[in-house]
């Protein structure tokens, strides 16, 4: 499991770099990022000299994971953004916000009775006493 959510992790960052123009996340940036939670640094270690190894390792991996992950691996695959306009996104999204509509239930309201006295704390709190129905 862990080389599968490698494989995504690193397409996913690879496919981030691409917007570097808008985002000015390119490969070195991004590594920078998640260098030292990817790789940390072992102690007693020169931090310095062994920070820019992992930045460039993990630089290297973002820049070249399609060559690293080649290999059939069993697992969901990030499917990059290439190609996609605005248009596209926002029908994705249009179509995604439908279907989370159609699969809520209609809501119908319902009547509680309070069971103990409740003085507000607040200015946007609600008092009630006892045998209140709410």
């Amino acid at each position: 499991p862990h080389i599968v959510v490698t494989r995504y992790l690193f397409s996913f960052l690879n496919d981030l770099s691409q917007y570097s123009e808008e985002t000015q996340m390119d490969p070195y940036n991004i590594a920078i990022c998640f260098g030292p939670t990817l790789c940390p640094i072992p102690e007693g270690k020169d931090l310095v000299q062994h920070t820019n190894l992992v930045n460039d390792l993990i630089k290297n991996f973002l820049i070249f994971c399609d060559d690293i992950f080649h290999d059939e691996i069993d697992g969901p695959l990030y499917i990059r953004t290439d190609g996609l306009d605005a248009g596209h996104d926002d029908q994705v999204q249009e179509d995604a916000t439908k279907e989370a509509n159609e699969d809520q239930p209609k809501l119908h309201p319902e009547e509680a009775v309070a069971l103990y006295d409740y003085k507000r704390g607040t200015a946007n709190e609600l008092s009630f006493n006892k045998g209140d129905s709410l």
